[in-house]
């Protein structure tokens, strides 16, 4: 976490250095230390200066302003340049497609300081009469911004789990002695992947509620006899709502419901206001309903036996990983030993492609290096099996950036766009269609190239994707990484109804990575993805089998 706060540092001074027009040589030195210090696997409070001083793309300068970080956990420079910037400049760093050089411009020349003024300056088409602002890039400007307001306010389900933990706690240690109740419920509750409001339900009365919360870093902003509203953290909204102890269960399940879900089942069940139930599942079992988990309260109409769903358990090898060969963060062994180590079968190494140049993707003559690297591994930790892939980068045209005879060598091929993301539904849909349709081609990595909170993704048309991948034997990933979670849930449904398969990939480029699995599980079970369609939870006998298969679309 120090290391990669510390980059963070970096990586922002040398961007106010260039909004602000220092020595362009002076601002790259902390970006590259920035780049140098994510690879670094030292211990930063154990490292001197002269340790850091020898790492490539740090220097003795940098590297003495980074021990110092280390040692008073301030940084000077950072902080002088912070000052002397308006707070609006550094929040436009947040929005996607604007540069400290586009920054620049819009605070020196359009005397613009903050993000309000600068949409409303798109709105009237003022961009455009200034040197480097297009009609193109003011129209991508006004969408990033109108997507990043939109966002504020909102949380990955990921980055809550340590807050709901601590609150889960305290209220249990707090209520050890009481029968009164307190539980996660809304959104949380169905774990849906972005939050805009934590909600609890519980059975004791607010003036109690309030005597607890006096004791939690909280701010209260709203209070009635029924409802607490309090706000934590970076503006995270907590409401909790008290009800009567007869009526806790009742509001439990309704909280965890969609609409469409809470409409249908009180419409099907003749549904009674008022009901007593010691537990959900009695609730269900009163109305003659077979039981649904919270996460699968969102589809009314389809239903999948929950023993049938995908599990972390049930995955058996880590599919889409990539190492030091790009720009991975572990050797190749390192993540092959790891993935055996915590009990996996196998492991798809799927280093990006030449044509990622920016994450050192594998020119021709370096995946045939790696594939005689991965053949001595093989070797060595059988039955443990490395399988050769390669996250391929889908150009603009919809091609693969290797011609057939390098293809082909390959296991597994992952098809990816990473670049040129601005494209319109018609393009960004033939292009997909294209790749999908090389008979190379076996999984379609993160369809929409979408970034929760950050990147809404290029717009596509969903049926036709999916049912090209149906037509053509292509698997669609699941992309587990939390800030991903592409294909999103709501289309895995329609997916499994064309007789898709899909499988749940961490994207890992760290060891540390495969822990995102957890978060495309979650994400699969709502979408009722079972064990048998999910290609991450094959055998190792079944996926030698299924890459058989799928070589045959090759010939």
């Amino acid at each position: 976490m120090l290391q990669q706060e510390i980059s963070d540092q970096l990586n922002l001074l040398s961007k106010l250095m260039d909004i602000h027009g220092e020595n362009s040589f002076k601002s790259k030195a902390y970006s590259s230390a920035a780049f140098a210090l994510d690879k670094l696997t030292i211990d930063l409070k154990q490292a001197s200066i002269s340790d850091l001083a020898k790492v490539k793309g740090i220097g003795q300068s940098v590297a003495e302003k980074i021990k110092g970080i280390v040692e008073t956990g301030t940084f000077p420079l950072l902080l002088s340049y912070i000052e002397k910037t308006p707070p609006g400049i550094l929040e436009m760093l947040q929005i996607k497609g604007i540069g400290p050089k586009k920054i620049a411009t819009i605070w020196k020349e359009l005397e613009i300081e903050d993000i309000a003024s600068l949409l409303y300056a798109c709105y009237e088409n003022r961009l455009v009469l200034y040197k480097g602002f297009g009609e193109k890039t003011q129209s991508n400007i006004q969408a990033s911004i109108e997507f990043y307001l939109n966002s504020q306010g909102k949380f990955l389900y990921a980055d809550l789990e340590a807050t709901v933990q601590t609150l889960q706690d305290f209220f249990t240690t707090q209520l050890k002695d009481s029968s009164y109740r307190i539980s996660p419920a809304g959104s949380w509750y169905r774990q849906d992947t972005v939050i805009e409001e934590l909600s609890f339900i519980t059975d004791m009365p607010i003036e109690t509620l309030l005597g607890f919360l006096k004791h939690l870093s909280v701010e209260i902003k709203e209070k009635s006899n029924n409802y607490v509203l309090a706000t934590a953290g970076e503006g995270l909204k907590i409401r909790i709502e008290s009800v009567s102890t007869n009526e806790y269960i009742s509001s439990l399940f309704v909280s965890s419901c969609s609409e469409s879900f809470l409409n249908s089942f009180k419409s099907n069940y003749s549904w009674q206001d008022g009901l007593s139930f010691n537990s959900e599942q009695e609730l269900f079992e009163f109305y003659k309903a077979p039981y649904r988990p919270p996460f699968l309260r969102e589809f009314y109409k389809v239903q999948t036996r929950e023993e049938e769903l995908v599990t972390t358990s049930s995955i058996r090898g880590i599919i889409h990983s990539h190492s030091q060969w790009s720009d991975g963060t572990h050797s190749l062994e390192e993540m092959a030993k790891a993935a055996k180590a915590q009990g996996f079968e196998y492991l798809v190494i799927s280093d990006h492609s030449k044509s990622a140049f920016y994450a050192n993707g594998l020119q021709v003559e370096r995946v045939y290096a790696q594939h005689e690297q991965i053949n001595e591994l093989n070797e060595k930790l059988a039955p443990f099996k490395i399988f050769k892939s390669i996250e391929c980068d889908i150009l603009t045209d919809g091609s693969l950036d290797y011609d057939k005879n390098v293809l082909e060598e390959f296991d597994l091929v992952i098809a990816s766009i990473h670049s040129n993301l601005k494209m319109n539904e018609e393009k960004a849909t033939d292009r997909l269609l294209k790749a999908i349709e090389n008979p190379y081609t076996n999984i379609l990595g993160h369809m929409t190239g979408r970034l929760l909170l950050g990147r809404a993704g290029y717009p596509i048309q969903h049926e036709k994707i999916i049912d090209a991948c149906a037509k053509n034997r292509v698997v669609i990933e699941l992309n587990a990484h939390p800030r991903r979670l592409d294909i999103d849930w709501t289309w895995i449904p329609y997916a499994l109804d064309k007789g898709v398969t899909l499988s749940i990939n961490p994207d890992a480029h760290s060891i540390e990575g495969f822990k995102d699995i957890q978060y495309g599980v979650k994400a699969g079970r709502k979408g009722h993805l079972t064990i048998s369609k999910n290609l991450s939870s094959y055998s190792l006998l079944q996926m030698e089998q299924f890459i058989e298969h799928q070589h045959k679309k090759r010939d």
